[in-house]
């Protein structure tokens, strides 16, 4: 069963609201500072943004005439790789790390959505530093080191 567009944006925009409002309920930080409520009620805008956006796409899609759609093969495997990639970093990231099972699987899946070569591996790269540096460093979120050769990425 598939939900048009509008029907699910809605429902996700009342899921947004509840969780705004759970996250307005937590206690607050001393004033100035970010309290615990800062990231659900981030989530919760964007949730909310996206889910408009749904709404309208769908809205729109209503008034167009609709062409019967075409499934293709490819979009089924491209589901399945992001669902083997999910299963990759749960049971392959404790073994070699974070940077060593991100960079790969962030490189396949550009490659995969026809990102050129040059491109995926540079944004593979930037992008497995900027979130080991951003997650690992400043938020202090325990990321798996790997082998010990990479105890370096520690910061």
């Amino acid at each position: 069963m598939r939900l048009p567009d509008d029907v699910l944006g809605m429902l996700l925009l009342v899921v947004a609201g509840g969780y705004a409002a759970m996250a307005l309920a937590l206690p607050g930080g001393a004033p100035g500072d970010y309290g615990p409520e800062v990231f659900p009620l981030l989530i919760s805008t964007l949730t909310a943004a996206a889910s408009l956006s749904l709404v309208f796409r769908g809205l729109r899609a209503r008034r167009a005439a609709s062409m019967p759609a075409v499934r293709e093969p490819r979009n089924w495997l491209q589901g399945a790789a992001i669902c083997a990639a999910i299963l990759a970093v749960v049971f392959v990231m404790p073994i070699l790390g974070f940077a060593l099972t991100i960079c790969p699987i962030l490189f396949l899946i550009f490659c995969m959505l026809g990102v050129r070569i040059r491109v995926a591996v540079l944004i593979s790269i930037l992008a497995t530093f900027a979130i080991q540096l951003i997650f690992g460093t400043y938020l202090l979120v325990p990321l798996p080191n790997g082998p010990s050769f990479l105890r370096w990425m520690n910061f």
